[in-house]
Protein backbone atom coordinates (compact mmCIF):
# COMPACT_ATOMS: atom_id res chain seq x y z
CA UNK A 1 0.00 0.00 0.00
CA UNK A 2 1.38 3.44 -0.93
CA UNK A 3 0.47 6.80 0.56
CA UNK A 4 -1.36 9.31 -1.55
CA UNK A 5 0.84 12.42 -1.98
CA UNK A 6 -2.23 14.68 -1.52
CA UNK A 7 -2.74 13.25 1.97
CA UNK A 8 0.85 14.05 2.93
CA UNK A 9 0.59 17.55 1.40
CA UNK A 10 -2.62 18.33 3.32
CA UNK A 11 -1.23 16.93 6.56
CA UNK A 12 1.68 19.35 6.38
CA UNK A 13 -0.01 22.26 4.62
CA UNK A 14 -0.95 24.59 7.47
CA UNK A 15 -1.76 28.15 6.41
CA UNK A 16 -1.71 31.11 8.81
CA UNK A 17 -5.00 33.03 9.01
CA UNK A 18 -5.92 36.15 10.96
CA UNK A 19 -9.44 36.79 12.23
CA UNK A 20 -10.58 40.08 13.76
CA UNK A 21 -13.73 41.14 15.58
CA UNK A 22 -14.21 44.72 16.70
CA UNK A 23 -17.97 44.96 17.18
CA UNK A 24 -18.80 47.42 19.97
CA UNK A 25 -20.91 46.65 23.05
CA UNK A 26 -20.02 42.99 23.22
CA UNK A 27 -18.46 41.03 26.10
CA UNK A 28 -18.87 37.62 24.44
CA UNK A 29 -17.47 36.72 21.01
CA UNK A 30 -17.01 33.50 19.07
CA UNK A 31 -15.23 32.30 15.97
CA UNK A 32 -16.20 29.09 14.14
CA UNK A 33 -13.88 26.69 12.36
CA UNK A 34 -15.03 26.54 8.76
CA UNK A 35 -16.62 23.40 7.38
CA UNK A 36 -13.94 21.16 5.89
CA UNK A 37 -11.11 22.83 7.86
CA UNK A 38 -9.09 22.30 11.05
CA UNK A 39 -7.48 24.96 13.23
CA UNK A 40 -4.74 25.29 15.76
CA UNK A 41 -5.06 28.63 17.56
CA UNK A 42 -1.62 30.19 17.89
CA UNK A 43 -2.49 33.54 19.43
CA UNK A 44 -5.45 35.50 20.77
CA UNK A 45 -4.99 39.23 21.37
CA UNK A 46 -7.81 40.85 23.34
CA UNK A 47 -8.22 44.57 24.00
CA UNK A 48 -10.95 44.76 26.64
CA UNK A 49 -12.58 48.06 27.62
CA UNK A 50 -14.90 47.71 30.57
CA UNK A 51 -17.90 50.02 30.89
CA UNK A 52 -18.68 51.96 34.05
CA UNK A 53 -20.92 49.15 35.36
CA UNK A 54 -19.55 48.02 38.72
CA UNK A 55 -17.98 44.58 38.98
CA UNK A 56 -14.83 42.65 38.15
CA UNK A 57 -14.56 41.14 34.70
CA UNK A 58 -12.68 37.88 34.23
CA UNK A 59 -11.73 37.03 30.64
CA UNK A 60 -12.01 33.38 29.64
CA UNK A 61 -11.17 31.63 26.39
CA UNK A 62 -13.00 28.39 25.60
CA UNK A 63 -12.73 25.76 22.90
CA UNK A 64 -16.14 24.21 22.22
CA UNK A 65 -17.50 21.43 20.06
CA UNK A 66 -20.06 22.21 17.38
CA UNK A 67 -22.77 21.49 19.97
CA UNK A 68 -21.26 23.75 22.66
CA UNK A 69 -19.46 21.09 24.70
CA UNK A 70 -16.35 22.56 26.33
CA UNK A 71 -13.13 20.75 25.36
CA UNK A 72 -10.76 23.38 26.73
CA UNK A 73 -10.93 26.45 28.95
CA UNK A 74 -8.28 29.03 29.80
CA UNK A 75 -9.00 31.79 32.31
CA UNK A 76 -6.83 34.91 32.46
CA UNK A 77 -4.80 35.22 35.66
CA UNK A 78 -6.28 38.52 36.87
CA UNK A 79 -9.62 40.33 36.82
CA UNK A 80 -10.47 43.78 35.45
CA UNK A 81 -12.49 46.46 37.24
CA UNK A 82 -14.98 48.91 35.72
CA UNK A 83 -13.92 51.78 33.46
CA UNK A 84 -10.54 50.38 32.36
CA UNK A 85 -8.86 49.21 29.16
CA UNK A 86 -6.61 46.16 29.44
CA UNK A 87 -4.71 43.99 26.95
CA UNK A 88 -4.79 40.20 27.21
CA UNK A 89 -2.45 37.97 25.23
CA UNK A 90 -3.08 34.22 24.98
CA UNK A 91 -0.17 32.36 23.34
CA UNK A 92 1.51 28.98 23.83
CA UNK A 93 4.95 30.45 24.61
CA UNK A 94 3.96 33.15 27.09
CA UNK A 95 4.23 33.10 30.90
CA UNK A 96 1.14 32.88 33.09
CA UNK A 97 0.95 36.33 34.68
CA UNK A 98 -1.32 36.79 37.69
CA UNK A 99 -1.23 40.59 37.64
CA UNK A 100 -1.20 43.19 34.89
CA UNK A 101 2.16 44.63 33.92
CA UNK A 102 2.44 48.37 34.44
CA UNK A 103 2.73 49.42 30.84
CA UNK A 104 0.69 51.81 28.74
CA UNK A 105 -1.65 48.96 27.83
CA UNK A 106 -1.85 47.13 31.18
CA UNK A 107 -0.73 43.85 29.64
CA UNK A 108 -1.51 40.32 30.91
CA UNK A 109 -0.25 37.13 29.28
CA UNK A 110 -1.73 33.64 29.62
CA UNK A 111 -0.43 30.37 28.13
CA UNK A 112 -2.54 28.74 25.45
CA UNK A 113 -2.52 24.96 24.90
CA UNK A 114 -2.02 23.51 21.43
CA UNK A 115 -5.38 22.04 20.51
CA UNK A 116 -6.54 20.72 17.17
CA UNK A 117 -10.04 22.05 16.51
CA UNK A 118 -12.25 20.26 14.02
CA UNK A 119 -14.70 21.78 11.56
CA UNK A 120 -17.55 23.72 13.21
CA UNK A 121 -15.80 23.87 16.60
CA UNK A 122 -15.97 27.27 18.32
CA UNK A 123 -13.38 29.55 19.90
CA UNK A 124 -15.20 31.72 22.44
CA UNK A 125 -13.82 34.70 24.40
CA UNK A 126 -16.01 36.26 27.07
CA UNK A 127 -16.34 37.84 30.50
CA UNK A 128 -17.13 34.82 32.64
CA UNK A 129 -18.81 37.09 35.19
CA UNK A 130 -20.98 38.68 32.46
CA UNK A 131 -20.95 42.10 34.15
CA UNK A 132 -22.00 44.32 31.22
CA UNK A 133 -22.89 43.79 27.58
CA UNK A 134 -21.78 47.42 27.07
CA UNK A 135 -18.14 46.37 27.49
CA UNK A 136 -16.05 46.36 24.31
CA UNK A 137 -13.65 43.66 23.11
CA UNK A 138 -11.42 43.94 20.09
CA UNK A 139 -10.08 40.51 19.16
CA UNK A 140 -7.28 39.46 16.83
CA UNK A 141 -6.86 35.70 16.54
CA UNK A 142 -4.10 33.99 14.57
CA UNK A 143 -4.69 30.37 13.64
CA UNK A 144 -3.05 27.73 11.51
CA UNK A 145 -5.65 26.29 9.16
CA UNK A 146 -5.66 23.25 6.93
CA UNK A 147 -7.91 20.85 5.10
CA UNK A 148 -7.78 17.69 7.23
CA UNK A 149 -6.08 14.72 5.62
CA UNK A 150 -8.54 12.05 4.55
CA UNK A 151 -7.55 8.72 6.02
CA UNK A 152 -10.00 6.97 3.72
CA UNK A 153 -7.83 7.85 0.70
CA UNK A 154 -4.87 5.78 1.87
Amino acid sequence: MSLNSDIIKNALNWEPKLFTSNTANDNDKSFSVSTGKEWIVENMHVEYTSSSAAGNRHVELQFQTSTGGIVGSIVAGASQAAGLTKTYEFNNILPDLTSFRSTASDYLSTPLPNMLLSANYQVRVFDRNNISSLDDMVLHMKVLERIPPSLTSV
